[in-house]
């Protein structure tokens, strides 16, 4: 049984009635957000935060009150704490299996030449913006996933062709290949840079192209359905969002 505040029964209870709404009869105050305290402490005494950190709050705390759930499955009861969540038990929750995809990181070291795999899975993707010449999405993602050179302080875990650990620094790299893509693809772009001259943050304003369809790779397509914005400068400012109906409007 789930108390009266608790933040995934608001949400159901929220949705439904936005779905059996007529439109006509005018905006109602969602009981989500009106007790958002319950499920971000973070708005307590009247705090405020940003709409990205809002939902990704919210997000959290609905996956969380699912796992508890999950936990308490008589296959789940005998894990650890530790252990649970990293099983795939801890994946099978409603979030999860929305935004979670299924990746394969795969890191090999040019000086003994081992290669490491481990599956893990995300619920996003944060794309940087460093790289002038890539202006649209899909480049973006592409260079994400892309073989790329790992921290000059990482040691390779490897072993050499005599046996022994590598442990070389600044010579392994990294490549993320997707195995599974989730059913809903969430992506976020890396806008705020640090700038050394004046020790603190700018905003890169770069337009980046997002179609309506994103091929991401042979019979894996997404459709555009909602964007946050930010505006203002690194430090400061608001968002907005935009999201297009089923009758393909935007609101």
């Amino acid at each position: 049984r789930h108390s009266r505040t608790c933040t995934l029964c608001l949400l159901a209870r929220d949705v439904a009635n936005l779905l059996s709404t007529d439109p006509a009869a005018g905006a109602f105050a969602p009981q989500t957000i009106r007790q958002r305290v319950t499920w971000a402490p973070a708005f307590a005494a009247t705090r405020q935060q940003d709409v990205h950190e809002a939902a990704a709050m919210l997000f959290q705390a609905c996956d969380a009150i699912d796992a508890e759930a999950v936990q308490q499955h008589p296959s789940c009861r005998a894990l650890p704490l530790a252990a649970f969540r990293s099983s795939e038990y801890r994946h099978t929750t409603p979030f999860n299996q929305i935004f979670a995809n299924l990746q394969r990181t795969r890191i090999t070291c040019s000086a003994c030449h081992s290669v490491t795999e481990r599956y893990e899975r995300d619920s996003y993707h944060a794309l940087s913006l460093e790289k002038e010449h890539l202006t649209d999405v899909l480049s973006l993602l592409r260079d994400h996933l892309a073989e790329a050179p790992l921290d000059a302080n990482y040691a390779c875990t490897g072993r050499t062709p005599e046996g022994t650990c590598c442990e070389r620094k600044g010579v392994s790299t990294k490549r993320t290949l997707v195995e599974v893509w989730p059913p809903v693809l969430a992506l976020s772009f890396k806008r705020f840079s640090f700038n050394v001259r004046t020790r603190r943050a700018d905003k890169i304003h770069r337009l980046i192209e997002c179609p309506t369809q994103l091929d991401v790779t042979p019979g894996v397509s997404y459709y555009l359905r909602a964007v946050s914005f930010h505006h203002g400068p690194a430090f400061a400012g608001h968002y907005t969002a935009s999201v297009r109906a089923a009758n393909g409007l935007w609101y």
